[in-house]
């Protein structure tokens, strides 16, 4: 089983489908299929190790399942039904009233010669319900008019014109995933001007029962696809329970949240040690031992026992780093200290076979993006931001954001914390940036891991340890 979903045997195998109308992988092509033959212990042998690892992947999609149903389970607990509205919320007030409801930039558009410049832009299948999928992010050329007019704000509500009429009222909010970007005309942006109302309960609301059945009254239906206009939307109904509540709610949420992030944190690391192992499974490279077995880290003088120490150990560590190398950057720049950070996380995977804190990287336009450092950056700029990876309190006791381009620490990092590999690698990253010009930088962090990623999708950990010398991945991870 393992040998047949490997990606080696998947590319082989599919590299020779059959048929025309509908390509197969037939008895001939299988039985012409050349496998490694092994001896039965062996088999027996890798098959435990894969195994293992599988029921670790199955347990974190798990447990991102569970905590999927949890989020639902609040909403409902703390303000009812929202069909019924049987807590007898107030309901007089639409949502035209209490929002900036706006179209976005029409592709095809007549620019009538305009100086435009290039600038990502959001597409309906970019946005998900209560999530953001940048897979695919496209972009287009427009004025700066047009930017300044459609450029999307940190909490603004996206909402899909239509398709599926169960998708009706799909939606998330803008968390500033990128630094610049607009939406096209068939997503709706939605900017609370009302302070009655927080933008998280408001994006659970219209996605909720209460949502889809309004829009469904009220859409226009094709041949299985339905759409609302923008006086439809204008004129959805809201149910306004107290703001402390809502507030409570989007708290309750962040740490929700939070959890979900670190489960998928160990989900990639989990998929890359995957697929590590089969490969070398079946080129007969998978050595018998603990070290090989595992992908590693946690400080070497860091222990835990559960999940929620892991979470604080990696906050703490990253909150530590982040200070560091703010510290030590010149004009505290925020280039400077995200693309720091990512030079001497590769710089701690070669010596010592582990990221400082388990951070995961975002292929963005300007370079692979520390994604909870950066998440802590928009926190300290947003003060109505409740929760960050690295500890709310802790952030804004230690770290001060002035603008979008320095971030300025109010103390030192605490290098017992830090521990003596992690201060070593950030100083030597430290000392690279010093010491190169930007295109420099630019070569080395616009690398091969990088190339391999598809736009706005995380770096695979194995993607930036196929880059390591040969050495340090042979003894780190018998590769």
């Amino acid at each position: 089983m393992h040998l047949l979903s490997a990606p080696d045997s998947q590319k082989t195998l599919l590299g020779r489908q059959v048929g025309s109308a509908q390509s197969v992988i037939n008895t001939a092509v299988l039985k012409s299929w050349q496998i490694p033959v092994l001896d039965l212990e062996e088999q027996r042998r890798i098959a435990a190790i894969l195994d293992q690892a599988e029921t670790l992947r199955t347990q974190r999609r798990s447990a991102l399942a569970l905590l999927d149903s949890l989020t639902q389970s609040l909403f409902l607990d703390m303000f009812g039904d929202p069909v019924t509205n049987d807590r007898g919320w107030p309901d007089s007030l639409a949502l035209g009233e209490v929002a900036d409801i706006a179209s976005g930039v029409t592709k095809g558009r007549k620019l009538d010669g305009k100086a435009t410049r290039e600038v990502p832009y959001l597409a309906v299948a970019n946005v998900q319900d209560k999530a953001l999928r940048l897979t695919g992010l496209k972009t287009i050329e427009a004025t700066e008019d047009e930017i300044a007019r459609y450029r999307l704000q940190i909490d603004d509500l996206l909402l899909t014109e239509g398709g599926d009429p169960d998708k009706l009222g799909r939606g998330t909010l803008w968390k500033e995933e990128l630094p610049e970007c607009i939406h096209q005309n068939h997503i709706f942006r939605v900017r609370l001007t009302h302070a009655a109302l927080h933008p998280l309960f408001l994006n659970w609301l219209v996605g909720s029962t209460r949502g889809k059945n309004y829009f469904l009254r009220s859409a226009k239906q094709t041949t299985g696809i339905a759409s609302i206009n923008m006086t439809q939307l204008r004129s959805f109904p809201l149910l306004v329970p107290p703001l402390p509540l809502q507030q409570a709610f989007a708290t309750r949420i962040a740490s929700i949240e939070a959890l979900k992030a670190t489960h998928r944190r160990a989900l990639d690391a989990l998929d890359a040690l995957f697929a590590s192992l089969q490969q070398r499974a079946f080129e007969g490279e998978l050595v018998a031992s603990p070290a090989a077995t595992q992908y590693k880290y946690i400080p070497a003088h860091k222990t835990v026992d559960n999940l929620e120490d892991l979470r604080t150990l990696e906050g703490a560590l990253g909150l530590e780093a982040l200070i560091f190398v703010a510290k030590r950057t010149a004009g505290n720049d925020v280039y400077a200290a995200l693309k720091t950070l990512y030079i001497a996380d590769k710089q701690h995977l070669e010596h010592y076979g582990r990221l400082i804190y388990g951070e995961t990287y975002n292929a963005l336009p300007m370079g692979p993006v520390p994604e909870a450092a950066y998440e802590t950056i928009k926190f300290l700029r947003d003060p109505q931001q409740m929760f960050c990876s690295f500890g709310d309190s802790n952030v804004r006791a230690a770290l001060r954001a002035e603008g979008s381009k320095r971030l300025t620490p109010l103390r030192d990092a605490d290098l017992n914390k830090l521990g003596a590999d992690a201060v070593q690698s950030l100083e030597a990253a430290i000392r690279y940036f010093a010491n190169s010009d930007f295109g420099q930088v630019k070569t080395a962090t616009h690398d091969s891991a990088y190339e391999r990623t598809p736009p706005n999708q995380r770096i695979p950990v194995r993607y930036i340890i196929d880059m390591l010398p040969a050495e340090a991945r042979q003894r780190h991870w018998n590769v």
